[in-house]
């Protein structure tokens, strides 16, 4: 009775699933209803196939799945995965049908804790990436020699003693304004911001420095907060991010206008600036001096080339000139003179010899008639020389006449001179109240120096 009991009790064949149906079904209805999604969990029983696919358990105090990472996405990963450690992972369920067992399909993992906040920094950075904040149109140029610097840090750490120290040996000249805050905790994100929107006060200051030390991801975190992160990006002054170490980077370094790996990076950006301006100075100094020397080597050439064509020009030079051709002339006139006679000497000589050979009268008659026409001929050379002579003199003496001082005087020029009747040819010599005289072509007028 009780077995056909139970046997009415069974449905009909087509009611019944098999075992591959209802693990298809259970996969269907995990994979629909967890497409995706998050989990923490503690790696145990770790193991890496030679595939290069990796298998392990995910588990809590309470219980523990199944997991799968492919290596396809293992070598993505930039951790060494154990047992023991806390991870975070995104992936999908899947159910493995040949066991029946579900299990995680790992697509990305990371450790917990620094892990997490990895995972926030990378967000935070998208989510400003995407409204610009990290523009390289946005940077602002860093001044070039920076005469007053506001620096954020803490007030006791290591790096505001390296920076200025950096400062100090390179021989930088300029003023520092230090803005104390906490780098790290809670409530250093308050402080920084403040001291960053603070810095905007100062009308004094160029450049600011936001800095600090190394230290783990924990450490630097709030220098990937936002609120200080915006505060830089509209910050009017340049600002330089020198937080951390050479490897260490924050949000900060993507928005400030410069990222310095260390503190002491920082000051020696600064300090090459300085030098590099103290060294175009010195180029353009020089460069000035040796353009003025130039200068007043060309000017001095010029002012001695106008003085020589003035005192060539002067009335008295040309006067001097012109006597001195005069004189010239003049000796010129004695010496044709003189050679004129000379030769007439030397035919009344060999007239003379000649005549030896005559009777005294007929010599006396000769020599008669040679005496009147050398007189004659001496008489009119005489004439014509002394014509020549004159007509020069004339010449020279109307030329003289032209630029004598009273000419000068007629065409608008005074002769000034002082009470001591000397000639003044320069104002520098002249002094308040001073009494000149000055010469016009008619007459004497004295006037009085006012300043």
């Amino acid at each position: 009775m009780q077995s056909r009991i139970e046997a009415s009790l069974l449905p009909p064949d087509n009611s019944i699933y098999s075992v591959t149906q209802i693990t298809n079904h259970i996969k269907k209805i995990l994979e629909t209803e967890l497409p995706e999604f998050w989990l923490r969990g503690e790696i145990s029983n770790f193991r890496r196939q030679g595939s290069g696919h990796c298998y392990f358990s995910l588990k809590d105090s309470g219980s523990q799945i199944t997991a799968v990472l492919f290596r396809g996405d293992a070598v993505n990963l930039n951790m060494d995965i154990r047992d023991g450690i806390s991870v975070i992972i995104f992936g999908q369920l899947t159910v493995y049908p040949p066991r029946g067992n579900y299990q995680i399909i790992v697509r990305y993992l990371v450790e917990d804790g620094a892990g997490r906040l990895q995972l926030e920094f990378e967000r935070v950075k998208q989510k400003l990436a995407e409204a610009g904040l990290f523009d390289k149109d946005k940077k602002k140029t860093l001044p070039i020699l920076p005469g007053t610097i506001g620096l954020v840090t803490s007030p006791t750490g290591a790096a505001i003693r390296d920076f200025i120290s950096i400062l100090q040996r390179s021989g930088w000249r300029g003023n520092i304004i230090v803005f104390p805050v906490r780098v790290q905790g809670v409530e250093s994100v308050i402080e920084i911001k403040q001291a960053l929107e603070l810095a905007q006060l100062f009308d004094q200051i160029e450049l600011l420095v936001l800095t600090r030390g190394g230290g783990s991801i924990e450490d630097l975190w709030s220098f990937n907060d936002e609120m200080i992160v915006r505060s830089i990006a509209d910050s009017k002054i340049p600002v330089i991010s020198a937080v951390g170490h050479e490897i260490d980077f924050t949000l900060c370094d993507f928005v400030a206008d410069y990222r310095a790996e260390t503190p002491s990076a920082a000051a020696a950006v600064i300090a090459d600036g300085y030098f590099d301006a103290v060294d175009r100075l010195i180029n353009i100094a020089d460069q000035i001096n040796q353009t003025v020397i130039q200068r007043f080597e060309k000017i001095k050439y010029q002012i001695d080339l106008f003085e020589s064509t003035i005192d060539k020009l002067s009335p008295q030079s040309r006067v001097e000139q012109s006597l001195l051709r005069l004189d010239d002339l003049s000796n010129r006139l004695d010496s044709a003179f003189q050679i004129c006679i000379s030769r007439e000497r030397e035919k009344v000589q060999y007239i003379n010899s000649r005549l030896a050979g005559i009777s005294i009268v007929d010599r006396i008659k000769l020599l008669s008639r040679n005496l009147d026409v050398l007189k004659d001929k001496m008489g009119n050379n005489l004439k014509l020389n002394a014509q020549t002579t004159n007509d020069r003199f004339n010449n020279v003496k109307l030329r003289l006449l032209q630029i004598s001082p009273e000419k000068v005087l007629k065409r608008g020029y005074v002769i000034v001179k002082d009470d001591s009747n000397c000639i003044v040819s320069s104002r520098a010599a002249l002094k308040q109240h001073d009494i000149l005289s000055n010469q016009f072509y008619d007459g004497l007028i004295n006037v009085k120096v006012l300043d």
